[in-house]
């Protein structure tokens, strides 16, 4: 049986800016990927921190993340809009074994990359999702050097 499972511990930020100088130094698309770990008990992965919303600057690299718990490690599938979507081109996963953290990165972000994206995890047994609006405009706030 495949069990669809909302993680109790769940913990959605509402919102992250990534216009704002201080967010944009870090292009998490050119990081390299690590390894994430197993946690928690044998069962369905849960998604334990997620932002809801994300806003970015028209051509930087845009992201949308969650960390995620389980045993054995999750899988990964994204959705725009309810259409799935692939790595590749303009979009980089990267994974973050420290913080046990996957990266959907969008590459010189557009006006027409915003709209809901969802992540799904998934392993052997079940599945859990988290639901992220990501909003592109062409403004910067702060002082990049």
């Amino acid at each position: 049986m495949l069990e669809v499972r909302r993680g109790s511990t769940r913990r959605g930020s509402t919102s992250i800016d990534m216009r704002k100088a201080s967010v944009m130094e870090i292009d998490r698309a050119d990081k390299p990927s690590t390894p994430l770990r197993e946690l928690g008990e044998v069962g369905p992965p849960v998604i334990t921190d997620f932002v809801e919303n994300v806003s970015a600057v028209d051509g930087k690299t845009a992201f949308i993340q969650a960390t995620v718990e389980g045993k054995p490690i999750a899988g990964f599938k994204y959705f725009k809009d309810g259409n799935e979507i692939f790595e590749g081109g303009r979009y980089k996963v990267v994974t973050d074994g420290e913080t046990n953290t996957v990266y959907f990165c969008i590459r010189k972000a557009k006006p027409n990359d915003e709209g809901k994206y969802k992540i799904v995890a998934w392993n052997e047994h079940g599945e859990d999702s988290c639901n992220i609006k990501l909003f592109v405009s062409g403004k910067c706030f702060g002082v990049l050097i």
